[in-house]
């Protein structure tokens, strides 16, 4: 459970404090509407929960800790779907005289305590790493904001502000060649061509050509949407305006079939006339603060399509090679560090839930 001061968000609501339950330090709390999922937690501190949770104090016997963890394992789950009442799963609820005939395997009280350690011991080395990774991930963030100068191509201050920090101004169009992907039906699917969709944005690094589909060439010009080695994908326009902007690096063709892109997006290939690193460019253009350029250039935060024009006249600032190469490798460095912490995390957090299944089914039991 976490403080309504310290959830980062204003909350409005006419609840005055005693149209609240009172849950006192180690009462377990969990909501009746969201049980089935688990939705529950440890009161940290004498607090006040709204009507739609239930306050559960446990008795003589039963560790709270202990019980916080058991309340979210998966033999708890399936039976909190079983005791809970409503049509459908959104009106689903476990109301209290159905969760007290519920049924859980429960261990000596020493090895409770003993299991609630080990689990909140693991919670505390996730906890660690993924504040970690948040640290890291606005470090990026700051570093992108001090490197990276995009702007529109009528900004002459900024224009100036490169030019005294001794940049060259340009615009994407001097670098990249701009087309849009291929569009299609679903009249000529079948089998001879690849297509990268933007499925393929949300890992927003190098596409695991995962959500590929297939094509048949006949009765289309796909010759044009062809992708090569080296080529950059913009996400043109999507249900999900998040996506609108991001980019994608084409750093190896599957070899078999052809691979093209989708309408959805605009392929961006070099032009060789300039020369910049490649690693640079891809950050600046996978930046945070180049998708949010290219979305006030487009007409603000809610653009819901992105046009070659609009990415044609983006101007931005390259320093030297030099420059480009020192500034890049330290950005990578960082990047790799935070995507070695969410490794971490992964793997921390599949390897507490094996070890949660074993300790708290009794499949595995703990020496005290």
């Amino acid at each position: 459970m976490q403080r309504r001061d310290e959830l980062g968000r204003i909350i409005q609501s006419d609840l005055k404090s005693e149209d609240n339950l009172f849950a006192a330090k180690n009462d377990v709390c969990y909501n009746m509407m969201r049980m089935w999922q688990g939705a529950c937690g440890l009161a940290p501190e004498n607090c006040h929960v709204s009507p739609a949770y239930v306050v559960c104090r446990p008795k003589e016997g039963l560790d709270p800790r202990f019980a916080a963890y058991l309340l979210k394992s998966e033999q708890a789950l399936k039976q909190f779907i079983d005791k809970s009442q409503g049509v459908t799963s959104d009106r689903w609820r476990l109301y209290p005289e159905e969760f007290a005939k519920i049924r859980l395997p429960i261990p000596p009280l020493p090895e409770q305590k003993k299991i609630a350690e080990i689990l909140s011991g693991i919670d505390t080395v996730i906890w660690n790493h993924k504040a970690r990774a948040k640290k890291c991930e606005e470090l990026i963030a700051a570093t992108e904001e001090r490197t990276f100068e995009v702007f529109r191509k009528d900004d002459l201050g900024q224009q100036d502000r490169a030019g005294r920090n001794a940049k060259e101004v340009i615009a994407l169009g001097d670098i990249f060649e701009f087309r849009n992907g291929l569009n299609y039906s679903k009249a000529n699917t079948g089998r001879g061509l690849k297509v990268v969709g933007v499925g393929d944005f949300k890992n927003y690094r190098t596409p695991k050509y995962e959500s590929l589909g297939e094509l048949s060439p006949e009765g289309l010009d796909f010759d044009l949407s062809l992708l090569q080695e080296g080529d950059f994908l913009f996400v043109r326009s999507n249900g999900n305006r998040l996506l609108i902007g991001r980019c994608l690096s084409i750093e190896k063709i599957p070899t078999g079939a052809p691979v093209v892109h989708s309408g959805f997006t605009i392929r961006a290939r070099p032009r060789n006339q300039h020369a910049y690193s490649n690693d640079y460019i891809k950050q600046l253009l996978q930046s945070r603060i180049f998708r949010r350029s290219v979305a006030e250039l487009g007409g603000g935060t809610n653009i819901s399509n992105l046009s070659q024009d609009i990415l044609s006249e983006t101007m931005i600032a390259l320093p030297s090679i030099q420059r480009q190469e020192k500034e890049s490798s330290g950005l990578l460095a960082i990047q790799g560090f935070y995507e070695h912490t969410q490794n971490k995390v992964i793997r921390l957090e599949a390897m507490k839930v094996a070890v949660s299944s074993d300790l708290l089914s009794g499949r595995k039991r703990v020496t005290v």
